[in-house]
């Protein structure tokens, strides 16, 4: 669930004030609830084919992260600037228009909102199913333990739509000792230091 606060929605203006251009105003507060994956995010990552099917479903570039930084794109910024950020995410995930019309009122608006935070951040693209090296709380790139070649360039394809304009999702690394792994490079790395010395 996303609610976007301007002054006025939280009362810091007396109603008389609320301003009439309720689009005008700027977004102060963001409250973010993580909601459960839907199914039919569900649905079209089983369709893939491209990875294990079964056990849990898990996001590459972290939820985390990719939250945060919608988040981070909307705060003190007025609706209509948003609403420009929104439609330019639609070009880059090349996605429909939400049945809602976001200029109706602020709920609309909110509805219309969330629907895209909830598509951008559960996107199917950078979701995978079955073990994995986990993101450390967010601090890494998620890791399948067992992965195609068809995975891999479409784990990798996400991470690039991902931090790319207008989004620009940070994909490196921050833990400790996983810094150095470039994930744009692939698969190509010993996580568990098990390669044999030659």
């Amino acid at each position: 669930m996303i609610i976007l606060w301007s002054s006025s929605d939280m009362g810091k203006a007396g109603d008389s004030d609320r301003d009439e251009d309720w689009m005008a105003e700027i977004i102060e507060e963001v409250e973010h609830k993580r909601e459960g994956m839907r199914s039919y995010v569900k649905t079209a990552v089983d369709g893939k084919k491209d990875g294990t099917e079964e056990g849990v479903y898990n996001h590459y570039v972290p939820y985390s992260r990719i939250a945060a930084q919608m988040i981070e794109k909307t705060k003190n910024k007025s609706r209509e600037g948003i609403l420009i950020f929104l439609k330019q995410l639609q070009d880059l995930f090349k996605i429909g228009h939400p049945n809602i019309e976001p200029t109706e009122s602020p709920y609309h608006f909110n509805q219309y909102y969330s629907a895209m935070f909830a598509f951008v951040c559960d996107w199917p693209e950078n979701i995978f199913r079955g073990e994995s090296l986990g993101d450390a709380q967010g601090r890494r790139i998620d890791k399948p333990i067992k992965h195609s070649q068809i995975l891999d360039e479409r784990l990798r394809g996400a991470l690039d739509v991902l931090k790319s304009e207008p989004l620009e999702v940070n994909v490196n690394d921050t833990e400790g000792g996983w810094d150095s792994y470039d994930a744009s490079k692939g698969w190509d790395w010993d996580p568990y230091g098990m390669e044999e010395e030659s």
